[in-house]
């Protein structure tokens, strides 16, 4: 017997075929305009999918040093100052890339942003800077004019271009170099410009314009293959320009960065965007000036290429709205007004999307302190970086508290040499005194929760790598709603060598964080103690850290006993990195099945659920299900089940790691597999 719901697609054909068999025959040139219509409002709604596609996969991805990476020569042409410039420099002469040098590119001595740069060159000595100044002029472009005596001193074989007014983030310039070395052909790496959070209404309404209209066309274009670089912040290979005559040879361009990219594609070389956005932060910004801006912008591209005066209007909400609402109606009698007011819907929530994958994490002293507890029982050979990547942390006011059980254990050494090598980090070390209850972690920590002084408490494990951004990120999370009272890091691994770690890497990656993202957007009690943020209020009226003292697992009931209460939990933007070195698949299985073992004794209705969760036992049940319900074949159903569940593990892992894989499409499989089985 056919299913009803293949029956209802097959009815639907017929119809859709002879509706387009009548519009053929019915073509006149009115119906032609409403298709041509159609499918430019549709190509204008496909540049908004691609663009949050392509951007929520791409940007803001966290990078680890490479010294395999050549030197970087930053060239920064200034001309005057304004409030934000030393800020926007200072961000330059404090990156982290292992081997750059600056030079800052002036049209005269005279300019009043040049005591600014000798400052600091002299607060940074270590730093490798120069400064240029013009001597002639070489052609029409005045910023060529100004960046070419830079370009001729340049001695390393990547070339970045980056105005005065851009804030670059410490892994910027690693960013740019990792994405333009990853394939010989790339010649270009473009920041899209964006702009950092700052107070005024005319900050606020150029933020919103680079992070929709403007951003949205960049992220497409790129992904289509378009060129579309610009000159704000880019990075270039040196031989790839010399090709194209060195940058004398855009003297007399005024969009050099538009051609420049041009030159590269007719040699064969490819452009592309960076993992990150080129942060805007002008102190002068005002209504006009921003008019002024994007007015010469107009000109220059009407100037380049007169018909975008015909074609550029149209691709604003509004007028692509009227378009649509017209040709639909007159293809399919298709309600004006409703058609033009769902356009406007769709295209304001995609332009909120685009923009908030634009947005990244940025410095906020608004955000209360937080007191970071780090129970500590032994070392590894990768304690010290661990403990190290949270001294280095990026957060205005936090403190670290070590907790120990003993002073005899081998990793209080490591601890204290750390706190001598950042004396100005805020870090206490604690010793367990006695036991307080049943379980030795609350034991270990109690004593470094009774003496912390700020509002939010992070309990992480010290397995644990923390990205720069990543206290950050959970103090905003957290602190983005009155009521949540905890948010969770979904376990994941660093990239590390070895099989069992691979294996390790492939189980949180795939089953493990399924079901934490997908627990938490249907509001489910998932937190994990491994690595989390809670305010300190909401656990004093759930009695302390002491109040959990008998419960083995202290972050299920924790989280149990803040909903109680009216609290919500959430997950963080960024992972839990573990980095333990030492991972065996022995030592894996028995912490596993530790896991395992508490739930059971807790629950021990999962005994009979959580193995039919996985992919074959949920592939048998639905073969035999479906076999019974719509007559389906049962083999082709389970295979069809396991390319599903494979392809979306595969998808899922992705989205952890934010990015591709390190290990390869057969290794995962492989690790899939003996994962499944």
């Amino acid at each position: 017997m056919e299913a009803p719901f293949f029956a209802t697609v097959s009815s639907l054909v017929p119809w859709i075929v002879l509706e387009i068999e009548k519009l053929i025959e019915n073509l006149d040139t009115a119906t032609c305009f409403a298709i041509i219509g159609v499918v430019f409002v549709g190509a204008l709604y496909l540049i908004h999918v691609i663009a949050l596609c392509y951007g929520t996969f791409h940007l803001h991805k966290v990078n680890e040093p490479d010294a395999t990476l050549p030197g970087v020569s930053i060239i920064k042409p200034i001309m005057g100052t304004d409030e934000n410039l030393e800020i926007n420099l200072t961000s330059f002469f404090t990156a982290e890339y292992y081997q750059f040098e600056l030079i800052f590119c002036f049209h005269s001595p005279e300019d009043v942003a040049v005591p600014v740069v000798k400052a600091l060159i002299e607060r940074y000595p270590d730093v490798d800077a120069t400064i240029c100044f013009q001597e002639h002029e070489i052609g029409f472009n005045p910023k060529i004019n100004n960046m070419n005596p830079g370009y001729l001193v340049a001695k390393y074989p990547l070339i970045m271009i980056s105005d005065s007014t851009i804030f670059m983030r410490p892994d910027g310039i690693l960013d740019l170099a990792k994405r333009i070395m990853s394939h010989e052909k790339l010649g270009l790496i473009t920041q899209i410009p964006y702009c950092m959070d700052r107070v005024g209404k005319a900050n606020c309404f150029e933020q919103v314009f680079f992070g929709t209209s403007h951003s949205k066309i960049y992220l497409a274009g790129n992904f289509l293959g378009f060129n579309c670089p610009t000159g704000m912040s880019s990075i270039f290979k040196k031989a790839a320009l010399e090709e194209c005559g060195g940058m004398a040879a855009f003297k007399d361009y005024m969009a050099e960065d538009y051609f420049l990219g041009k030159n590269l594609a007719a040699r064969g070389y490819k452009s592309g965007i960076s993992n990150q956005p080129a942060l805007q932060n002008s102190a002068a910004t005002t209504f006009t000036s921003f008019a002024n801006r994007v007015g010469g912008w107009a000109k220059l591209r009407i100037a380049m290429m007169p018909q975008v005066i015909l074609v550029e209007p149209l691709q604003d909400c509004f007028p692509a709205g009227i378009i649509m609402a017209f040709s639909v109606y007159y293809l399919f009698d298709l309600n004006i007004p409703m058609t033009i007011f769902l356009n406007f819907l769709f295209w304001i929530f995609m332009d909120y999307m685009i923009m908030r994958v634009m947005q990244v994490n940025e410095p906020d002293a608004t955000l209360p302190g937080v007191s970071i507890i780090k129970p500590i029982m032994g070392t590894d050979e990768n304690l010290e970086i661990n403990l190290t990547s949270f001294f280095t942390a990026e957060y205005y006011q936090f403190e670290l508290i070590f907790c120990f059980h003993s002073p005899e254990d081998v990793a209080v050494p490591v601890v204290k040499a750390l706190i001598e090598r950042y004396p100005d980090v805020d870090a206490t070390i604690c010793f367990q005194e006695h036991e307080i209850g049943f379980n030795p972690k609350i034991n270990n920590m109690n004593p470094g929760y009774l003496v912390a002084k700020y509002p939010l408490i992070m309990i992480s494990d010290s397995t644990i790598f923390m990205r720069p951004d990543g206290i950050l990120d959970l103090a905003k999370r957290i602190m983005s709603h009155e009521k949540l009272g905890l948010i969770t890091q979904i376990p994941y691994c660093m990239d590390r060598v070895g099989k069992a770690n691979c294996f390790e890497q492939v189980f949180f990656g795939t089953s493990h964080s399924k079901i934490y993202l997908a627990g938490n957007f249907l509001g489910f009690n998932c937190p994990t103690g491994m690595s989390s943020i809670f305010k300190k209020a909401a656990l004093e009226e759930c009695g302390g850290m002491a109040a959990f003292k008998d419960y083995m697992a202290e972050d299920y009931f924790l989280g149990k006993n803040l909903a109680a209460r009216g609290y919500k939990s959430g997950i963080s933007n960024q992972p839990a990195l573990q980095n333990s070195a030492a991972t065996t698949f022995t030592s894996f299985a028995n912490r596993v099945g530790g896991w395992a073992k508490l739930r059971i004794a807790m629950m021990p209705q999962v005994i009979l659920v959580e193995p039919l969760q996985d992919c074959f036992p949920a592939g048998i049940i639905m073969a035999f299900s479906v076999y019974y319900l719509f007559d389906l074949n049962i083999p082709m159903t389970i295979f069809l089940n396991f390319l599903f569940w494979i392809f979306m593990d595969y998808m899922i892992m992705r989205v952890m790691q934010n990015g591709p894989l390190t290990m390869s499409l057969i290794q995962f499989i492989g690790f899939w597999f003996l994962r499944e089985f």
